[in-house]
């Protein structure tokens, strides 16, 4: 008689298919390849100091909860003229950052070794998926190498913005799901819409290659181990904090929100022809990688269709969100994206070739191509900057330097005053850690603008116009105080007293 469903043991999960074999020379060379990808991101990190880009009011915004929040256990920000903290975006950077300063020196350029590191981890768990999937390890090495010495990548891991955790979560899940922990990469890439809005399109993108695979995971089992469950309720209790911590500030959060959504009315929407391409390509790419599983195998199948899905993912990011730091992930991101697709599903797909050049050959040529990358983004402008801009140790000196004159002027002040810090500068962070006898520096955001009433004197990266006035909003300057200027006239800093 045949047994109740209930009394059937639980099928066993399909093995992992087999990994195209690979000799040991050309597994060497495809590490030799991302090494020398990573070896060159790190050394034009440095290169790029404080100059690609120059420090950006943004990092002021994003480095000062943290801050509070590693000193003070608080996410308020009163530097930033918000004693009950911002609610334009989600806190997770924040407590990453936290944590970092809990064991380094809270300063900028922790900040931005931690943008590196993220961004490498990124760069790492996609080679590792590649090789649990017995893809071309050769070809997503050289495609992460050249991606990590790229100039706008450069550029996004020396700078102190969401961008890079949002991609070590997005490539933290990515790479479990190739490894068939699907419940835990659903579960990290929860975590993502928690570091900034754009995750709620890293979580369309798994939620979809979720539904195009679905008869596969059925197949492989999506119940949750001990590990697992535990890390759900890591990700539930993340999110329950992060909504207990808005909803109790309900006014603001709708404030913020209502002003963020004003400031980007006016951008297009409409996606340019690349990103449109990219859009294209990531979703009928992972629909025809879901119907050749046959070919490819599942597994594959269903890790490359959430590549492409990725890809086109920060495409649609880039149109939506229109803004230049987001073009790093729909252009140079997303066509990574779809070359590791390309070197996941290329082992199955392609028949054997009667001849190939030897390993070494394409080796040696993976790892020119990273060389001639990395020394093509010292010399060509991207936003106006080069990588050989970069000034070592300048920005440093200039702070010092800064630091030393204002406290020279803060101690012959007979009251206390309040200097708004205005412009493109992130100066404001490390002069408001500083005591000080009189001043207090304030450097305000676009949702909790300073009102002239409150505000003594303006510091300024950006000087006077010629028709007299600064780059301020409504605060104006009037007499001119002094000048802060570097030895290489890279940083520039004008202290006004404002009109009353």
């Amino acid at each position: 008689m045949r047994a109740p469903d209930r009394m059937r043991p639980p099928a066993a999960r399909p093995a992992l298919p087999p990994a195209v074999p690979a000799t040991g020379r050309s597994n060497g060379w495809a590490g030799a390849v991302l090494g020398t990808g990573v070896a060159l991101a790190v050394v034009l990190h440095l290169q790029a100091d404080f100059r690609f880009p120059v420090p950006w009011i943004d990092e002021a915004h994003f480095l000062t909860p943290a801050l509070n929040l590693a000193r003070h256990l608080t996410l308020d920000a009163a530097q930033l003229n918000a004693p009950e903290g911002v609610y334009w975006m989600p806190d997770g950077y924040a407590a990453v950052l936290a944590a970092a300063f809990t064991l380094l020196p809270d300063t900028l350029a922790v900040g931005r070794w931690v943008s590196l590191a993220l961004t490498l981890v990124f760069a790492g768990c996609l080679h590792a998926a590649t090789a649990s999937l017995g893809g071309s390890r050769l070809l997503a090495a050289a495609a992460i190498g050249t991606w990590l010495v790229s100039p706008r990548v450069v550029m996004m891991a020396n700078l102190s913005r969401m961008e890079p955790l949002v991609l070590a979560l997005a490539g933290v899940a990515l790479l479990l799901a190739a490894r068939r922990r699907w419940t835990a990469a659903l579960a990290v890439a929860a975590l993502s819409p928690l570091a900034h809005p754009m995750g709620l399109l890293v979580c369309a993108a798994f939620a979809a290659a979720v539904l195009l695979n679905r008869a596969h995971l059925r197949a492989v089992g999506l119940r949750p181990g001990t590990g697992e469950r535990a890390l759900l309720a890591v990700v539930a209790l993340a999110w329950l904090a992060e909504a207990a911590h808005f909803l109790s500030h309900l006014e603001l959060l709708g404030d913020d929100l209502r002003l963020q959504i004003e400031r980007k009315q006016g951008r297009s929407l409409v996606p340019s022809i690349a990103e449109g391409a990219t859009m294209g390509i990531g979703g009928a790419g992972a629909v025809s990688a879901t119907r050749a599983a046959s070919r490819l195998g599942p597994d594959r199948a269903a890790a490359a269709s959430l590549t492409l899905l990725l890809a086109a993912a920060f495409a649609v990011l880039t149109s939506v969100g229109n803004m230049m730091w987001y073009r790093v992930l729909g252009v140079e991101t997303a066509l990574l994206l779809i070359v590791v697709a390309s070197a996941v599903a290329l082992p199955a797909w392609r028949p054997r070739p009667r001849w190939s050049a030897p390993g070494g050959l394409r080796g040696m040529a993976a790892v020119a191509a990273v060389v001639v990358a990395a020394a093509a983004t010292t010399v060509l402008p991207v936003f106006g900057m080069r990588v050989t801009d970069g000034t070592r140790g300048e920005w440093a000196r200039f702070a010092d330097t800064a630091s030393s004159r204002l406290h020279e002027w803060d101690r012959g002040l007979d009251a206390p005053a309040v200097v708004a810090v205005v412009g493109n500068t992130a100066i404001g962070f490390p002069l408001a850690q500083e005591r000080w006898r009189h001043l207090r520096f304030v450097t305000s955001t676009p949702v909790a603008p300073l009102a002239p009433e409150q505000v003594d004197y303006l510091l300024s990266p950006d000087g006077l116009r010629r028709d007299g006035r600064a780059v301020v909003g409504r605060l104006r300057p009037g007499e001119h105080v002094f000048d802060l200027v570097s030895e290489q006239a890279t940083f520039q800093l004008h202290l006004y007293r404002r009109v009353p």
